[in-house]
């Protein structure tokens, strides 16, 4: 177990190293600026899942000609942790936390395969209790399924529960006004489920 264990850290540790981006590797041609850091990558693996960086390396701009782009707004981690995905499509984990903090960047760029993935990823984790949450981050980048999942997890919540989630979550009237008719049709439902299984078990006592 504990040999399991350590061969499982060190492959993590060699994969993290081989794919740190900090140094050029493998003919690549393309550098990111990221805060303090240089992060080395290749236009063609860009450009293959990022029309918005293929956009730009087809364009003119200074930037692109010099062989980098600067990103002056972003975490180097985030971005590293991005390339990782990238460079290691469906051999690198994204977990729930991973997914969101990576939303923003991939939306931007519109890398569809990984938005589909950190949707796909934040849909299985999500609990009720972090339903307004995720419902909040599905109605900001569209993600309609996630969207879905989370208006009906919210619908479950009592509205104590539902009270706090929304001072932590703001959401929007029309997200909330879809919430509140899910739930008295959800209510409704269940009224005459108990209506009707009051009905049958009188018209039993009778007969």
């Amino acid at each position: 177990m504990t040999d399991d264990t350590s061969s499982s850290d060190k492959e993590k540790e060699k994969e993290e190293e081989v794919y740190d981006f900090r140094e050029p590797f493998l003919f690549s041609d393309m550098v990111l600026l990221v805060e303090d850091e240089r992060l080395h990558c290749h236009r063609a693996i860009l450009s293959l899942y990022s029309p918005v960086f293929k956009a730009m390396f087809q364009s003119r701009f200074e930037e692109t000609s010099s062989n980098q782009v600067s990103l002056p707004k972003d975490d180097a981690e985030t971005v590293r942790e991005l390339l990782r995905h990238l460079y290691t499509p469906g051999g690198c984990d994204m977990d729930s936390a991973a997914a969101q903090r990576l939303l923003p960047l991939i939306h931007r760029f519109q890398i569809d395969s990984l938005i589909t993935t950190a949707e796909r990823t934040m849909t299985f984790s999500m609990t009720d209790s972090l339903a307004p949450k995720m419902l909040a981050l599905a109605d900001m980048y569209q993600l309609n399924h996630l969207k879905q999942a989370a208006i009906d997890a919210c619908t479950r919540l009592d509205m104590k529960r539902m009270a706090e989630a929304l001072e932590e979550t703001p959401l929007s009237a029309e997200l909330k006004s879809t919430i509140f008719e899910r739930r008295v049709l959800l209510l409704e439902k269940v009224i005459t489920d108990i209506e009707r299984s009051f009905s049958q078990s009188r018209i039993r006592m009778e007969s």
